[in-house]
């Protein structure tokens, strides 16, 4: 997978020369932190996500869990073959490993363009009549460049305004423009 040694040059004793492996037997390696390590269990499933692309997912079944933490990070490591997913990840490639479901999982994404912040939360404009839309906090779980999956507030089939809910917003917030502006 890797070649180390450089060519014509004599090198000292013990050295790493290349890093030999198998593409069909790819282990991906995570430090989970002391608190969530009773999650991950050897024979479960795990689900990785590479950081820049939250929505595809690679799965894979734990082989194993360290009896210790590393004293250090204070994170215990879990081990897990690869099973699946969309394209095989190059080694060293950094994101996330959450235990999986065993049960099929429904998601819900929406367009980015939907989701406004209001102060404290997320929320989306969703349609109650031809002419009337009012706004739902949402539960934002993950994203990729485009789109968010839902993971509260909404669900699969209710009409949601996706181009232009930064417009509804501002009529929404239109009472509070110019509070606090010249001595007011």
């Amino acid at each position: 997978m890797e070649r180390r040694a450089p060519l014509g040059e004599l090198l000292p004793a013990g050295l790493t020369l290349a890093l030999v492996g198998q593409q069909g037997a790819l282990w991906m390696e995570a430090h989970v932190r002391d608190h969530d390590l009773s999650r991950f269990t050897v024979g479960s499933k795990v689900e990785f996500t590479a950081d820049g692309d939250h929505l595809a997912r690679l799965t894979g079944r734990i082989i194993w869990v360290a009896p210790y933490l590393d004293p250090d990070t204070r994170t215990g490591l879990v081990r897990a073959t690869v099973a699946s997913g969309p394209a095989v990840p190059r080694a060293h490639t950094f994101g996330w490993v959450r235990p999986a479901a065993d049960t099929a999982e429904t998601v819900l994404l929406i367009p980015k363009d939907a989701v406004q912040w209001e102060g404290c939360c997320h929320v989306v404009f969703v349609q109650e009549a031809a002419d009337r839309f009012r706004p739902r906090k949402v539960t934002i779980d993950r994203a990729d460049r485009e789109h968010y999956l839902v993971a509260a507030g909404l669900s699969a089939g209710e009409v949601v305004v996706t181009r232009g809910s930064y417009l509804l917003k501002s009529e929404l917030n239109k009472e509070s423009l110019g509070v606090g502006c010249a001595g007011e």
